[in-house]
């Protein structure tokens, strides 16, 4: 699979002064001094990569937003973007969609200084932080790039955020060639001849290439204007989109997405020459147009399947408002073929994301009909995931900036997605660090499922359900976890029942603090340590059992826990970090006569001291403790 990559096309700086003022006129009378901005262009930026791949790979380092990306969000710029980057996006956005619709023809765009918020038409070198405005009669090419970098806003980002909020209506654009920017013309005055002033009173205009195919080559600057002929067929293909979108409009989400994956494959085919042949012009084999345009003669590559799956989901009235839709892009191996692959990953009812390749489910591909739609996955290392058919590995790798775009969205879940199984009841869900998710329904069954350790957090505004902690009654832990992360628990003073899984090494610091509803906790064997706070103000719980693996309490471990009568432990003496482990009312400590020298060791140098009772206890053929 090939996905065709693009580049936007920013200016240089270079200015050009058209006129000059001789010297000995500066100091005898108001001078003016005229230059003129032109288009610049920037390139080498990526050094000497040359194919598209790897320029499409640096233009996503350097956005972070990603071109070719189409995001479930329509107003993300908006969100994301601020002072004149904000302002110029909603001028910009709001032209796009005039282009889309066939009511504006031309791609130069002015934007007057006043829609891009700037409120003066002159600065003084002070202003513009220069040590001078004109030399030896021309504008300075400092004063002009100084106004040029306050008063300009970055077009590379604001197009990233348009290819995200607006793909269909940007069909015409034509992303290798990018988007050119005129600067306005610039002039210079002094009353006396040395305090100059620099002035502008016209905006910045920014040109949008057009793809060959829906250019109106009858334009004077075709290049820079939409055939209406096309725009109209764009229109039809979106008004094609919305009827499949209508047509399951009282299926089940479920429903609703299995079907777009059918209507897809059914409208369209992959297009092998455009992906294979690099002479092949980026443009509708890339665009979801050609699936929608309802001509049996049109295909498109992955980027086009990806495409037109998003854009119903996004026109999608979910019943379960946490269905959602991604796009993302990497790298694929395996199966049918390997390279670069556009693909889709959906957020289910059940809180879990599930990978979409709607490409790979088409007539004659490794995951037809269905293989590869909302599949679980194996993590494959590093940011891979693999999913096995049949006996062959299909493998995705995602672009490097995908992890800064979409973080944990991108933790495809290890178990098949049920239809049907999720009864709608769920209160929150997510994802926890890289390799584990959790859930809470209405009942207040918290759940939370994965491999591996919970991360390491600086506090409790870090964990991910902080805003449920209340709702939290009972919780469970997945087998495959080993520690109860940091402040995991912090507050949940609702939570009555935990049930923990054998592969528990460790409970953290401040884990089950304030849980005052808590009464009673199992420890597993494999509890090696106890943090501190771990158990703080567990002001219900009763008794403990601490197995013998566990070699270290932290300091108020149990500190508060005023119901707590009897502490057993099944092993020789922990470290202690600190001799306040229990403080908080009278209890008692047993301790197994096997291991009762350490024990003793312990009582001799005043541990607990005043509110420990010490009691030796020993076991019976039927494995019963007998308190001596």
């Amino acid at each position: 699979m090939k996905v065709k990559k693009w580049l936007s096309v920013l200016l240089s700086t270079a200015i050009v002064v058209s006129a000059a003022v001789p010297s000995e006129a500066l100091a005898k009378e108001p001078a003016n001094v005229q230059g003129v901005l032109t288009d610049y262009q920037v390139d080498g930026i990526f050094g000497d990569l040359l194919d598209n791949d790897e320029l499409f790979e640096g233009y996503v380092d350097r956005l972070f937003m990603g071109g070719s990306i189409v995001s479930a969000y329509g107003s993300y710029g908006e969100d994301r973007l601020e002072g004149m980057e904000r302002d110029a996006y909603q001028m910009l956005k709001g032209r796009m969609q005039k282009i889309a619709s066939g009511e504006l023809a031309g791609t130069s765009i002015m934007l007057s200084l006043e829609e891009l918020g700037i409120t003066k038409t002159s600065w003084t070198a002070q202003e513009l932080g220069v040590s001078a405005i004109v030399r030896d009669g021309q504008i300075t090419q400092e004063a002009m790039s100084a106004w040029m970098t306050q008063n300009v806003p970055d077009i590379s980002k604001i197009l990233g955020y348009l290819m995200m909020d607006c793909p269909l209506d940007l069909y015409w654009f034509d992303k290798t060639k990018g988007v050119s920017v005129h600067g306005p013309e610039m002039g210079a005055s002094s009353q006396n001849g040395s305090d100059w002033t620099l002035s502008v009173e016209k905006g910045v205009t920014y040109s949008f290439s057009v793809a060959a195919e829906y250019q109106d080559t009858a334009a004077k600057e075709p290049e820079y204007t939409v055939n209406a002929d096309l725009s109209r067929t764009a229109i039809k293909a979106a008004e094609r989109a919305q009827e499949i979108v209508n047509k399951y409009a009282d299926s089940s989400d479920f429903e609703k997405l299995d079907a777009y994956r059918q209507e897809i494959c059914n409208l369209t085919s992959y297009n092998h020459e455009a992906a294979d042949n690099p002479a092949v012009k980026y443009g509708n084999p890339w665009q979801l147009i050609w699936v929608f345009d309802g001509v049996e003669e049109t295909s498109v590559v992955c980027e086009g399947y990806a495409k037109a799956f998003q854009y119903l989901c996004d026109l999608t009235d979910f019943q379960n408002s946490n269905v959602t839709c991604y796009t993302v892009t990497g790298i694929m191996e395996g199966g049918t073929g390997a390279g670069g692959h556009m693909w889709n990953i959906v957020t289910m009812d059940d809180g879990k994301n599930y990978l979409a390749d709607i490409t790979n489910c088409d007539t004659g591909s490794i995951g037809a009909e269905d293989k590869l739609f909302l599949a679980a996955a194996d993590k494959a290392g590093g940011d891979a995931y693999a999913v096995t058919i049949e006996g062959e590995t299909v493998s995705y790798r995602y672009d490097g900036d995908m992890a800064d775009m979409y973080g944990s969205i991108l933790q495809i879940s290890g178990s098949e997605y049920e239809p049907g199984s999720s009864s709608g009841d769920y209160l929150a869900y997510g994802t926890y660090g890289d390799n584990l998710e959790w859930s809470i329904d209405k009942a207040g069954l918290f759940k939370i499922e994965g491999t591996g350790e919970m991360p390491r957090i600086t506090g409790s505004d870090d964990v991910p359900w902080k805003e449920y902690l209340y709702d939290i009654k009972r919780a469970v832990i997945g087998e495959g976890i080993t520690n109860v992360g940091e402040a995991a628990f912090f507050d949940c003073s609702n939570l009555i029942e935990v049930s923990l899984p054998q592969s528990i090494e460790k409970i953290d610091s401040v884990a089950f603090s304030y849980c005052e509803k808590l009464e009673s906790l199992t420890l597993g064997p494999n509890i090696k340590s106890i943090g501190d706070l771990a158990f703080f103000e567990c002001k219900g719980l009763k008794e403990m059992v601490v197995p013998q693996g566990v070699t270290f309490i932290g300091k108020q471990a149990f500190v508060g826990c005023l119901s707590l009568k009897d502490v057993w432990f099944t092993g020789s003496c922990p470290e202690f970090k600190e001799s306040n482990a229990f403080l908080g009312g009278l209890l008692t400590v047993h301790y197994p006569n096997t291991a009762a020298t350490g024990w003793d060791e312990l009582i001799e140098s005043g541990f607990g001291e005043g509110y420990i009772t010490w009691k030796v206890y020993s076991w019976n053929m039927f494995g019963r403790r007998i308190t001596g």
